[in-house]
């Protein structure tokens, strides 16, 4: 299953780079995501990315955030400020990557943003992205540069 998920710009960095491990729901998931698509929020507004998720956990706020805390890339007053006294769903983040041409959500038929997530039943242009970003990023390893340009 693949889902698309609203993120703040700080968390889409932090995910990217290695410092946020776990992203936070209360909204539960019908069958675990296998990939999460990154919506990044105002001022960017664009899908910039994806994770794989390794497991996802539920449990009361407390609980997730002695799991997950220090690698969850917020505060401890973030974290209870937003979950206090509630279920959690925390999916643990593998391989995030960034997308070297972030979209806009109408080029995928997706008219606002999604509250929470939503989920992707066609993720056909999501998966040419993907490779595009794959090939760029093969480009860069064997040229240098961006990946973006050559010189003769």
């Amino acid at each position: 299953m693949k889902i698309l998920l609203s993120v703040e710009p700080r968390f889409a960095e932090a995910m990217f780079s290695g410092a946020k491990k776990w992203e936070f729901r209360t909204r539960g998931f019908r069958v675990k995501p296998e990939k999460v698509y990154i919506y990044c929020t105002s001022p960017v507004r664009k899908v910039v990315g994806f994770f794989k998720v390794e497991k996802v956990l539920l449990g009361p706020s407390e609980k997730i955030w002695e799991i997950c805390g220090r690698e969850s890339g917020i505060t401890r007053d973030e974290f209870v400020d937003r979950f206090r006294n509630r279920y959690v769903y925390a999916m643990k983040i593998a391989e995030a990557k960034r997308f070297s041409y972030p979209v806009k959500l109408s080029l995928l038929g997706i008219h606002a943003p999604p509250r929470s997530f939503v989920y992707i039943r066609n993720a056909f242009l999501l998966r040419v992205l993907e490779a595009k970003n794959f090939l760029v990023q093969k480009i860069q390893n064997i040229f240098g540069g961006d990946g973006h340009s050559f010189t003769t």
